[in-house]
């Protein structure tokens, strides 16, 4: 990953690896018999990954350089160990780095989902949780299917749209519903019919759904 930053802040950080840099591009430059370049014609960046098996936390996994690119010429020098299989220390990671990794990313709430109803339900882990109702419709007899997202998790997230089955006192993690059934679903108005995999399912109204959830917190299970 790549993140950039102008010469002033290079220079006050890191003026040592600026000044190898601009000497290892010049040196190119002067194998291609091109004119030196002075250091305001440089990108100035950082650029990271992770360091080859190291453990732990994404921070401590990190192996960070300062880059300085100048048209298709790029030189770098690390910030740490010149080897790839040692990270680079906590102390020395720029703020530009931290930030993208400790930035509080946005989370869903209740007041900003639109959503149908709302319950409560304990997870795996005893921890309460709120989910959001975006839909449900009848797979079987009494099995409710419940498209939802839950109160807290990021906004965004692969999978935050998750089908609970809704079975009696029992709640299902079920899964993430296939796009076409889901576009189908959607496209569903409540009472009617839609159809996946040459079965049908009947779109619930809100006054069946608030029915359904209504009650003491289910325990959740996988």
């Amino acid at each position: 990953m790549e993140v950039t930053i102008d010469l002033a802040r290079a220079q006050k950080r890191h003026p040592h690896l600026v000044q190898a840099i601009h000497l290892t591009l010049n040196a190119r430059l002067k194998r291609a018999k091109k004119p030196a370049a002075v250091l305001e014609e440089v990108e100035w960046g950082y650029s990271w990954a992770k360091a080859i098996g190291n453990k732990g936390g994404t921070l401590n996994n990190l192996h960070v350089a300062l880059s300085g690119k100048l048209g298709r010429r790029t030189a770098f020098e690390p910030l740490g160990a010149l080897d790839l299989r040692h990270a680079t220390p906590r102390d020395l990671l720029p703020p530009e780095v931290m930030d993208i990794y400790t930035a509080k990313k946005p989370q869903i709430t209740e007041d900003g989902v639109a959503h149908i109803a709302a319950f409560d339900y304990i997870d795996p882990r005893g921890r309460s949780r709120r989910a959001l109702v975006l839909g449900a419709y009848r797979k079987k007899s009494d099995v409710i299917m419940a498209l939802t997202v839950t109160v807290g998790d990021e906004i965004g997230a692969s999978g935050h749209h998750i089908l609970l089955r809704i079975d009696g006192d029992h709640l299902i993690w079920s899964g993430m519903m296939h796009h076409k059934a889901q576009e189908r679903f959607e496209a569903c108005a409540e009472g009617e019919t839609f159809r996946y995999r040459q079965q049908p399912f009947q779109c619930l109204s809100k006054s069946e759904i608030q029915a359904v959830i209504s009650g003491p917190p289910r325990h959740l299970s996988l």
